[in-house]
């Protein structure tokens, strides 16, 4: 007998799902249907290159040589398995080591992969964290993280995903069997759209809006499943319900949940009495669409939120010609149903719209490109409404649906273009909401676009923002970016807070919305803990919500409150939503500085680095700075290489966008003499002073009066410390770390002890705990119990 061999293999694991089911009801269907996966899916695996490596009852176990060619395979079988009936699998994916034993494999890492499975969704695939890695940075997968799982009989630390991408089912956490490890901890990572927890549910009812006060006359719209053969037609299916809200909001008196919040739900079973508690309405519009061709057959169901009563229902069988008479037949009927009064004809009350079937199926078209909110979709979009407009040049909302793809392109590209292609970009946005006002001058949407495109002329932007909450009180948006441009523009923020809030309350579920609530307390009212509830909220209803600042400041309060674990996961999904962004880059290269992981840091800086410090133009802005403090602190804190730190510090401080002057004076006092320290620092001190004294980030984060602390420090005797700290203690931006961390450069450790624990409690000690200057302190118990507190002892 040979002896095994060793080798590193991806293991597939399959079973199917309802097998024993089948088997006590009809033994001969599942021996047929055993038969008949043989039949379909050996000649798939052979394809992809793999070994079809035994049959385990109703489950299948299947090595590969590479991840991508596991991933490929399982892929490619979920399709073809839909081919048979009641051939419904569920596939796991690990990569690691097995022992090749004549005909069979053997290992730990065979039941891991086995233990896997279980947390896929049927149709689906799920994959470990060695999987995962392998998937990141290839831009043509998508997963979603679901737990460190208690596996049994493994030993090693597991962490499972799911892929979401290519057309494969979200694992459902609800319905998972396997045993979840620390599930209270874990849950933060499992509410998507679906399974909105209470802290959405109990959070937002108590500071947003009464949950026992539910509107009687109240709906949301859930979006229209799909059911034609054709899968590129969910346009349609979305679009037309997107067109049924806003019909049903022309209804006198009757509340309706914005868009964003009801496509929550897209694709989910949630019961309808939760989700009528979550949206706080107290009816449901639900249905299906299938389209082929010229032919159309909507379903729809009204239902009562608080008993489940199906109190409305038609089935309407049209021509597509016959789309305008169906939504107003939909509108009627609730209408009716509910004894309300239409404001005259419902649907001719929308402003900016068409009675042109062909130009509303083109509109649909970009509409659906649209609220992708990407690059490319975005400017797919932009050409179907063109289309549109050549059915019909008076279709005002195509000329609102360019100017509010112009915008965001601004934001997705934020930090790829040039301050001129900006301009050009608000200019298209102009021209086009100019174009729609002139068809129609009473559409409400564009003088929202208007508000945003002034946004620098506060008089101005602030009159067209009135404009459009007068012309469209229920319109989420206007309410959110007028809230978010009151704060930033420091016109009013108490105002501010309430658009907000009015916002929140049209579209509960809003990520966008709940995101800048959570900004609004960071940034104006300094309640970190008020803002981590609603930004958590944010990217737990969609995890892969990138929008700027407000990642890299939810991301930095799970950081604050030593949350590293989450701020991973989140830096990950933002990763794999956009690769290439600059705060993406940036900020998961921080992150991995903070916890000190050189390897992945030095990684995302090389790709943030490599896009990005080429630009001319983008190094004539203040990001130039970030990136050389990035390269300052992978210096000092991860390599301790002080002359390098130096150099890029030096660089930033030329920007007049100052982070760490106290950093750049500790490497100066290490490297120079008495004499030429003092010089040179008072030398800086001068030219901040006078030079970037008009530049309004100088001192926002008081980097100067850090600077000028440690710098007091380093020059007075021991009898003046306590006289220095009291000092300090007085301004704004006194901070206990800093304090720890004079003491320490002055040797005095009990007393940087002392303030690094104060620190610490106070959830402001980050990643100065990483400074060489604490190199000695390593073994000392007091400091050791300081990184327990910061979940950082590993």
């Amino acid at each position: 007998m040979s002896e095994p061999t060793r080798k590193l293999a991806a293991i597939v694991f399959t079973d199917i799902v309802g097998f024993t089911k089948l088997t006590a009801d009809d033994q001969s269907k599942a021996s047929n249907l055993l038969k008949q996966q043989r039949k379909l899916l050996k000649p798939i695996v052979e394809s992809f290159n793999g070994s079809w490596v035994k049959e385990i009852g109703d489950g299948l176990l299947l090595i590969f040589d590479t991840v991508t060619d596991a991933v490929n395979c399982s892929i490619k079988i979920q399709k073809e398995a839909k081919r048979i009936d009641s051939l419904l699998l569920r596939i796991g994916i690990h990569q690691g080591e097995i022992l090749l034993d004549e005909n069979d494999v053997i290992g730990d890492d065979v039941n891991v992969a086995s233990r896997i499975e279980p947390f896929s969704a049927p149709g689906g695939v799920a994959i470990s964290n060695k999987v995962n890695d392998a998937l990141v940075r290839e831009s043509a997968f998508e997963t979603k993280y679901l737990g460190k799982p208690k596996l049994k009989g493994v030993g090693q630390e597991v962490k499972v995903y799911c892929i979401t991408s290519h057309g494969l089912p979200e694992t459902k956490l609800s319905d998972v069997t396997a045993k979840l490890e620390n599930r209270s901890s874990l849950a933060k990572y499992f509410i998507f759209a679906a399974i909105v927890t209470v802290l959405l549910a109990g959070y937002l009812y108590m500071t947003i809006s009464d949950a026992n006060k539910i509107d009687k006359l109240s709906i949301a719209v859930l979006p229209f499943t799909n059911i034609s053969s054709d899968e590129d037609n969910e346009y349609f299916s979305d679009g037309l319900t997107e067109e049924l809200l806003n019909s049903l909001a022309q209804i006198d008196s009757l509340k309706i949940t914005a868009r964003t919040s009801s496509f929550t739900f897209k694709g989910k079973t949630d019961d309808i009495k939760e989700i009528g508690k979550q949206l706080s309405v107290a009816n449901v519009l639900k249905g299906s669409v299938r389209k082929f061709g010229n032919d159309i057959r909507i379903t729809t169901q009204l239902i009562r939120v608080n008993d489940g009563v199906h109190i409305w229902s038609e089935t309407y069988d049209r021509k597509f010609k016959d789309i305008f008479k169906i939504q107003k037949e939909i509108s009627d009927g609730i209408a009716s149903i509910l004894k309300l009064k239409l404001l005259g004809d419902g649907l001719n009350q929308r402003r900016g719209i068409t009675d042109n079937p062909e130009a509303l199926n083109l509109y649909l078209k970009g509409k659906y490109f649209w609220n992708k909110k990407k690059e490319k979709e975005l400017y797919e979009s932009i050409e179907y409404f063109k289309k549109a407009l050549v059915e019909d040049p008076n279709y005002a909302l195509s000329w609102v649906g360019i100017a509010e793809a112009w915008l965001e392109l601004i934001t997705v590209k934020r930090f790829t273009i040039s301050g001129q292609v900006r301009t050009n970009f608000l200019g298209e946005a102009k021209q086009a909401v100019d174009m729609a006002l002139r068809i129609d001058s009473n559409i409400g949407e564009a003088y929202t676009v208007l508000g945003r495109i002034h946004r620098n002329n506060k008089e101005l932007a602030n009159s067209y923002f009135e404009k459009s909450i007068q012309l469209n009180t229920e319109y989420a948006e206007v309410h959110h970016f007028y809230g978010e441009f009151l704060a930033s523009s420091g016109l009013d923020t108490a105002k501010s807070i309430r658009e907000l809030m009015t916002a929140i309350e049209i579209d509960p579920l809003s990520p966008s919305i709940l995101a800048t609530i959570g900004d609004y307390y960071y940034r104006y009212k300094n309640e970190s803990k008020l803002a981590l509830k609603y930004l958590q909220t944010a990217f737990e209803i969609d995890p892969f919500f990138v929008y700027g600042n407000k990642n890299w400041i939810y991301t930095s309060l799970l950081e604050k409150y030593y949350k590293w674990e989450e701020a991973e996961a989140s830096w990950k999904y933002a990763y794999q939503t956009d690769s290439t962004q600059f705060g993406t880059l940036f900020g998961i290269s921080n992150y991995y500085m903070m916890v000190g992981d050189i390897e992945n840091s030095i990684f995302y800086y090389k790709k943030l680095y490599k896009g990005f410090s080429s630009r001319k133009s983008f190094l004539d802005l203040e990001f130039a700075t970030d990136i050389y403090n990035l390269s300052a602190n992978i210096e000092l804190f991860l390599k301790h290489d002080l002359n390098s730190s130096t150099q890029f510090l030096e660089k930033s401080q030329i920007v007049c966008y100052i982070y760490d002057l106290h950093y750049l004076i500790y490497n100066y006092k290490a490297n120079l003499n008495k004499s030429n320290f003092n010089k040179i620092v008072n030398e800086i001190f001068y030219n901040v002073k006078v030079n970037c004294s008009d530049n309004d980030n100088t001192d926002e984060y008081g980097s100067l009066e850090k600077g000028e602390f440690i710098f007091n420090m380093i020059n007075s005797n021991e009898n003046d410390y306590g006289k220095i700290v009291k000092q300090f203690s007085e301004s704004q931006y006194f901070n206990a770390s800093i304090v720890g961390f004079g003491y320490a450069i002055v040797g005095k450790k009990d007393k940087a002890l002392e303030y690094l624990e104060i620190a610490v409690n106070n959830n402001n000690l980050g990643k100065s705990i990483r400074h060489p200057v604490y190199r000695d302190y390593q073994a000392d118990p007091a400091f050791i119990n300081i990184l327990n507190k910061m979940d950082l002892s590993n």
